[in-house]
């Protein structure tokens, strides 16, 4: 939950977000306009070719889990829920050590603490403990290959890498530059698919730190007939990742770009507070977004060719979305 506001107005904004914290009633009206909108949304990304193949991807990746399933829900998850499904969730989970309060700004820090306190964290639940969460499936034990559908002419090949639950500020900052030296039409998967093959409309790299792990995708938009040999390519380009770490060039041009993203984050407080809060609770300390270019600093050439090479060795799972042939 977030908000922002004038600085003189802030006791009003944390009066009405932690009144909305302490009192959610989820009542039956809104919570039905709510599940129609996120149900809308829903069909819309489905739209998509690349929602189509991630949502495969994900399902291959953690089968059975919910890093498995769309953000949205599904139509039938969305169907099955009940404004007690929410009053549950809120109840399981609102709980202090569950809770990360920030707050950026021209502010007095000894009053926001002590106003948090008094508002929030003396009236929240005391004494409970949030259930953990489900633990992960095994990570796949050798290559897999699914085929998925797609409403549009065009394929989306995805291929995706498991990586590791123990979350540490430089390990994120070393898979960053690995995943932002893979991106954009400067970097080497870019010209090896595009450029010199002319196999794809766009290349792209992804991934997704949760707090109990998470992966690292490649991707690309090509033609249902050209879709294999991208899926070759896209495993190719890691395994030199894998067996080499980055280039010179190209571990330089992720840092600059990495440096101008922390720049960017650095004067946007509401962006700032939310990547503090998530790096708290993700157990990287909440200083993490601050410091992120002096720990992206401390990363060797070999810091990266070393987590390059555990993750590209790892089996990948590989999604290709496609419309069928025509019969």
């Amino acid at each position: 939950m977030a908000g922002s506001c004038f600085a003189a107005d802030l006791p009003i904004l944390l009066d009405i977000i932690c009144d909305c914290l302490l009192q959610s009633v989820f009542p039956e009206g809104e919570f039905g306009k709510e599940r129609a909108i996120q149900l809308a949304a829903r069909k819309k990304e489905l739209e998509k070719p690349l929602v189509r193949a991630r949502d495969a991807l994900a399902a291959a990746l953690f089968p059975g889990h919910p890093y498995g399933t769309p953000v949205l829900g599904t139509e039938e998850s969305l169907a099955s829920l009940t404004p007690e499904s929410l009053r549950a969730l809120h109840a399981a989970r609102f709980l202090p050590e569950e809770t990360v309060v920030a707050v950026f700004g021209d502010i007095d820090e000894e009053a926001v603490r002590a106003a948090v306190g008094e508002k929030l964290a003396q009236r929240m639940p005391q004494g409970g403990k949030a259930a953990p969460f489900p633990a992960l499936p095994p990570p796949p034990a050798e290559e897999k290959f699914v085929e998925g559908d797609c409403p549009a002419e065009q394929a989306v090949v995805v291929r995706a890498w498991r990586t590791d639950g123990e979350r540490t500020a430089k390990g994120e900052e070393t898979e960053g530059l690995i995943v932002t030296a893979l991106n954009g039409m400067a970097s080497d998967l870019f010209d090896e698919v595009r450029e010199k093959r002319g196999l794809a409309y766009y290349t792209a790299a992804a991934n997704y730190l949760g707090p109990m792990g998470g992966h690292i995708l490649l991707y690309a938009g090509t033609t249902a007939e050209a879709a294999g040999e991208v899926a070759e390519l896209l495993g190719a380009e890691a395994a030199k990742k894998a067996a080499g770490g980055l280039r010179e060039e190209e571990e330089a041009r992720a840092r600059e770009q990495l440096a101008g993203d922390d720049a960017a984050l650095r004067r946007d407080g509401a962006a700032l507070a939310s990547a503090s809060a998530i790096s708290e609770l993700q157990a990287t300390g909440f200083r993490a977004p601050y410091d992120a270019t002096e720990i992206r600093d401390a990363v060797t050439a070999e810091d990266i060719r070393a987590m390059a090479g555990k993750i590209f060795s790892r089996p990948s799972v590989t999604v290709v979305a496609r419309r069928p042939p025509a019969e």
